[in-house]
């Protein structure tokens, strides 16, 4: 199930990143319901662009079972 939501929330980055408007909305409402079942929502604006990608995301995917360390 993990997995899963780990899967989903790369998949809201992609879309997010290659597409704007209707796709993004789609995208941050999905990233809302499914990064919300764990925690609190983060707002993207948060933390820098790299910090997402080079820090946090690769973090956890780690907890989350996917990649190695």
């Amino acid at each position: 199930m993990l997995a899963f939501f780990a899967g989903v929330l790369l998949l809201i980055i992609y879309f997010d990143r290659t597409e704007r408007g209707q796709q993004a909305a789609h995208g941050e409402q999905l990233a809302k319901q499914y990064c919300g079942s764990c925690h609190d929502y983060p707002e993207p604006g948060l933390l820098p662009k790299d910090i997402w990608m080079h820090k946090v995301l690769p973090e956890m995917g780690l907890r989350l079972g996917i990649g190695d360390k």
